[in-house]
C-alpha cells in the first residue's frame, strides 16, 4: 500500500507538472495569438508588399517618366535617392519577415522537444507503474484521460501552428515574386537610364561641335570686318584728300578770277583816266578805233573763256559733292550693316558662350551623376548580396519549417499510435487478451491483410495476432530463457533498456 501510494504521488506530480507545462503551452499560444494582430497580418504583409511595390512602380513611372526622360539631372539624382530607399525599405520588410518566422520556429522546436521529452517521461512512468502496481487501473485511466486531453489541445495547437506556418509560406511565396518583380522594374529604369545618359553625350558632343564652328566662323566675320573697315577708312581717307584737292582748285580758279576781274577793272580805270585824245585824222581815228575794237574782242573772248572754266569747275565741284555724298551714304549703310551683323555676331557669340558654360555644367552634373550611379549600383550590388543571403536563409528555414512540420506529422502519428495503445492497455483488463484467428483479418501495425503465404503471428506477451515481419523483436523469458517473438510495444515494456519503438521511424499512423 505504502508503494502503491508513492507511486500515486509521484503520478500526481508528474500530472501536476504536465498540467503547468501545458498551462505554459496555452498562454505562450495565446501571446503568439495576441502578437498576431500587432504584427501585419497574415495577409497583411504580402498586402501592404505588394501595395509597397506597386506604389513604388506609380511613383518611379510618374515622377521619373518624364523627367528622367527629359534628361533633368536633378531628377535624376532624386530618382536615385528613391532607388536606394526602396532597396532598403525591400530588406527591412524581408528582415523584418523573416526574424519572426525564425523565432517561431524556434519556439516550436523548443515545444516539440519540451512535449518529445513529458511524452517519455509519461510513458517511463507508465510502464514503472504497471510493473509496480498491475491491479491500480483507474488512476492510470485517470492519467490516460488527463493525458488524451492534453494530446487533443497540443493537436490543435499543432495544425493552428501548422494554418500559420502555411499561410507564412504563401506570404513568403508572394513577396518573392513582388521582389523578382522590383528587381526586373529597377533594371528597366537602370536600362533607361543608361539609354538617356548615352544620348545626352551624343547631344553634348554635337553641340560642342556646333559651338567650335560658331566660334570659328565669328573669328573669320570678325577679321572680314576689320579688313572692310580698314578699306572704308582707306577709301574715306582717299575721298578727303580728292575733295581737299578740289577745295584748293577751286580757290586757285577763284583767285585767278579774281586777279581777271581786277585786271580789267584797273584797266578800265586807267582808260578812265587817261585824258583821251582824239586823233586829228580820220585814218587815226579808224586805227584807234579797230585797237578799241580788237582789244573788247579779246576782253570779251578772255571773259567767256574765263566764264566757261568758271562754270566747268564748278559743275565738276558740284558733281564731287554729290559722288562724296553719295559715297558716303553707302558707306554709312555698309558701316550699319556690318555694325548689325557684328551685334547679331555678338549675340550669337553671348549665346554660344551661354550653351558652352551650360554644357560644362551639365558635364560636371553628368559626372556626378555618373559617380551616384556607380554608388547607388555598388550599394544595388550590396542589397542583392543581402537579399541573396536573405534567400539562403530562408531556404533554410523553410528547410527547418520541413523538419520540424515532418517531426510535428510524426508526433501526431506518435500520439494517435499511443492513444490506440492506451486504449488497448485500456481494454486489456476488461476482456481475455489472446486473439482468435478468425477474428483479426490484417495486421494491426502495417495493415496488410494475412493471405495464404503471409500467415498470422500471436505476440507472446500481449497475445495479439501480427504478421511475421511486425513480430521481429524476440525476448527470452521463463527460467530456460525461451525466446519468444513479441511486438513492437511488448518489446518496449519487457527490455527497459533499449530505445522506444517509435524512436528510429514514427509509428504507422492507426485507423
Amino acid at each position: 500500500m505504502e508503494e502503491s501510494s508513492c507511486s500515486r504521488k509521484q503520478l500526481d506530480t508528474e500530472l501536476a507538472k504536465l498540467k503547468i507545462t501545458l498551462s505554459k503551452l496555452q498562454e505562450e499560444n495565446a501571446l503568439i495569438k495576441s502578437q498576431l494582430p500587432r504584427d501585419p497580418p497574415i495577409d497583411g504583409p504580402q498586402i501592404s508588399l505588394s501595395t509597397v511595390t506597386k506604389t513604388i512602380a506609380r511613383k518611379v513611372v510618374s515622377q521619373l517618366g518624364a523627367d528622367a526622360l527629359s534628361l533633368g539631372p536633378d531628377n535624376l539624382e532624386e530618382s536615385m535617392r528613391k532607388v536606394k530607399r526602396y532597396a532598403q525599405e525591400d530588406a527591412e520588410v524581408l528582415r523584418s519577415l523573416v526574424v519572426p518566422l525564425e523565432e517561431e520556429i524556434k519556439a516550436l522546436k523548443e515545444k516539440l522537444r519540451a512535449t518529445d521529452d513529458e511524452l517519455q517521461k509519461c510513458k517511463e512512468i507508465q510502464l514503472q507503474k504497471k510493473q509496480q502496481e498491475p491491479g491500480s487501473s483507474e488512476s492510470v485511466c485517470d492519467m490516460c484521460a488527463n493525458y488524451e486531453a492534453q494530446l487533443v489541445k497540443m493537436q490543435a495547437a499543432a495544425k493552428e501552428l501548422e494554418k500559420q506556418q502555411l499561410d507564412s509560406e504563401r506570404m513568403l511565396q508572394v513577396q518573392k515574386e513582388d521582389l523578382a518583380k522590383e528587381v526586373e522594374f529597377r533594371k528597366e529604369m537602370e536600362e533607361k537610364w543608361n539609354e538617356k545618359k548615352e544620348e545626352h553625350k551624343i547631344k553634348v558632343a554635337e553641340l560642342t561641335v556646333t559651338s567650335q564652328t560658331l566660334q570659328q566662323t565669328l573669328t573669320e566675320a570678325k577679321k572680314t570686318f576689320e579688313q572692310v573697315q580698314r578699306s572704308v577708312n582707306d577709301e574715306l581717307v582717299k575721298l578727303t584728300r580728292g575733295r581737299e584737292e578740289v577745295q584748293r582748285h577751286l580757290i586757285a580758279l577763284q583767285k585767278e578770277n579774281e586777279n581777271l576781274v581786277g585786271k580789267h577793272s584797273k584797266h578800265s580805270q586807267q582808260l578812265q583816266s587817261e585824258s583821251i585824245n582824239m586823233p586829228n585824222n580820220v585814218e587815226e581815228l579808224h586805227v584807234s578805233l579797230l585797237k578799241m575794237r580788237e582789244d573788247l574782242i579779246t576782253a570779251k573772248v578772255a571773259q567767256e573763256v574765263a566764264q566757261e572754266k568758271e562754270e566747268t569747275l564748278r559743275y565738276e565741284v558740284t558733281l564731287l559733292h554729290e559722288q562724296m555724298e553719295q559715297e558716303s551714304r553707302v558707306k554709312e549703310q555698309e558701316i550699319l550693316v556690318l555694325k548689325n551683323e557684328i551685334s547679331g555676331l555678338r549675340t550669337q557669340l553671348d549665346k554660344y558662350v551661354r550653351d558652352h558654360r551650360s554644357l560644362a555644367e551639365r558635364e560636371e552634373k553628368l559626372e556626378r551623376l555618373e559617380k551616384q550611379l556607380d554608388a547607388v549600383l555598388k550599394e544595388n550590388k550590396q542589397a542583392e548580396l543581402k537579399v541573396a543571403e536573405l534567400r539562403q536563409r530562408v531556404t533554410s528555414l523553410q528547410q527547418e519549417l520541413d523538419t520540424s512540420e515532418a517531426v510535428q506529422k510524426d508526433f501526431v502519428r506518435l500520439s494517435q499510435s499511443l492513444q490506440v495503445q492506451l486504449e488497448r492497455i485500456r481494454q486489456a483488463g476488461s476482456e481475455v487478451r489472446w486473439q482468435h484467428e478468425e477474428d483479426i483479418e490484417e495486421c494491426p501495425s502495417c495493415h496488410t491483410t494475412f493471405t495464404v503465404t503471409k500467415k498470422k503471428v500471436h505476440c507472446r506477451h500481449c497475445g495479439h495476432i501480427f504478421c511475421q515481419s511486425c513480430l521481429s523483436h524476440i525476448v527470452k523469458s521463463g527460467p530456460k530463457q525461451r525466446p519468444s517473438r513479441v511486438c513492437d510495444v511488448c518489446h518496449t515494456l519487457l527490455v527497459q533498456d533499449t530505445a522506444p519503438y517509435f524512436s528510429q521511424e514514427p509509428p504507422h499512423t492507426p485507423d
